[in-house]
């Protein structure tokens, strides 16, 4: 019997070192597994003068010249790791009193991605950025809060030119212009669409970076399959998005230099309705100079979603340039930034229109000079002045004017 219970004790003082082992070997694992969740929140306080006629909603109703807003962001970001493997997930949610101004309506998420990173290189799948948006060097990358020509102030423009004899719809000058400066997905779409991204380690300077897209509809949960199709007006189906970039350093030059492409096949319910497929690029360089930095940009979106129906004399396809200089000393960060776009019967956003059609290319500049400074941790004030054209060749009223805003950028 007592040598019955000096082998319990044995036993139990071996399980006790074994449990001990394990809660040690699982404190371990959690301490390499981290969940931070933090934020943003934007007040923004802004004024647009703009063609007194423009000043309207697409139904003649008169907007406010000026406005208090606020955006709000909640992030959610989580990383492991194992040995040399890094892995987790990252989800950004909007937290506002109204849907998103980024569409559809109402938005929930914006970058919602679980990744795996190794020697190998980072793979992402999910709703991220894709490959090109990430890599992207251009005038944009340099700009200072609120974003510049990247930024809220296109937001603030009128929403509409006047167009004989075109469809409400139409009216909206974002299916006759080129807004932002990215190629069509992040320009004319949502990058929060359903893709496979994969970025290669950086050698010598050199990276590389690839991402997939089924259908740049299918953005969210299941349910979307039930309402987006394969054929459509609108849209790609397979889109294969790349970007190379190098960057390199001479004694006090920092330089960067990307070359960003997008393809794809347009979707389109029948033969009238026919577009031409996602053909698009950018070309862009950076350098950084004792706190100066100067970076520029080329894009060509060829004739991706024209029309491949037009008659004579009709014109077709986009393109845009950006030019950027930036300062940054201490706590105190400023740029200038400039885009300059062509469009014409590309209305890849919306519908063909048959009842308008562009007699020339329609041009859309935007210039922002912007400054913010690191207040305090987490704090960060700013200012913008902003002055667009948009010179629509079809239009009745052609628009311009000046955008003020100033705020106050919190991160925590």
């Amino acid at each position: 019997m007592k040598q019955i219970s000096i082998a319990l004790i044995f036993v139990s003082f071996a399980h006790v070192a074994h449990a001990s082992e394990m809660a040690k070997a699982n404190a371990e694992k959690a301490s390499n597994f981290q969940v931070t969740l933090g934020g943003t929140l934007d007040t923004q306080a802004g004024y647009r003068s703009q063609k007194s006629a423009l000043n309207t909603d697409l139904n003649g109703n008169p907007l406010h010249k000026g406005a208090i807003v606020n955006e709000t962001r909640i992030v959610l970001d989580t990383q492991g790791k194992i040995g040399n493997l890094k892995y987790g997930g990252y989800i950004q949610m909007y937290a506002d009193a109204s849907p998103h101004y980024n569409g559809p309506n109402p938005r929930i998420g914006k970058k919602l991605f679980a990744f795996v990173e190794s020697k190998y290189g980072r793979s992402e799948f999910g709703g991220g950025q894709a490959a090109s948006a990430q890599m992207q060097v251009s005038a944009n990358t340099i700009a200072r809060l609120p974003g510049g020509i990247n930024g809220k102030a296109q937001k603030w423009i009128g929403e509409f030119v006047y167009l004989p004899g075109a469809s409400k719809d139409s009216k909206k000058f974002s299916s006759h212009f080129v807004k932002w400066p990215s190629l069509p997905i992040d320009a004319d779409h949502e990058s929060a669409a359903g893709k496979v991204t994969y970025i290669t380690p950086k050698v010598n300077g050199l990276q590389a970076g690839f991402s997939y897209i089924i259908d740049s509809e299918l953005r969210g949960t299941v349910s979307k399959t039930q309402s987006v199709f394969r054929t459509s007006d609108k849209e790609y189906n397979n889109v294969f998005d790349g970007a190379i970039k190098y960057e390199t350093k001479f004694k006090d030059i920092e330089f960067a230099t990307a070359l960003t492409g997008q393809m794809g096949k347009a979707k389109r319910k029948t033969s009238t309705l026919a577009r031409h497929d996602l053909r698009a690029w950018e070309l862009g360089a950076l350098a950084k100079y004792m706190g100066f930095s100067l970076a520029g940009s080329y894009s060509d979106w060829h004739h991706s979603a024209s029309p491949k129906f037009k008659v004579n004399g009709e014109k077709s396809g986009a393109s845009y340039w950006t030019a950027g200089i930036g300062y940054e000393r201490g706590k105190l960060g400023t740029s200038v930034t400039y885009f300059n776009s062509i469009r014409a019967n590309s209305n890849s956003a919306h519908p063909f229109d048959p009842n308008f059609s562009d007699v020339g290319f329609n041009r859309f500049e935007l210039l922002c000079i912007g400054a913010d400074y690191k207040l305090m941790p987490g704090f960060m004030p700013y200012a913008e002045l902003s002055l667009f054209r948009m010179k629509h060749k079809g239009a009745a009223i052609s628009n311009r004017g000046t955008i003020v805003l100033a705020g106050t950028k919190l991160s925590f």
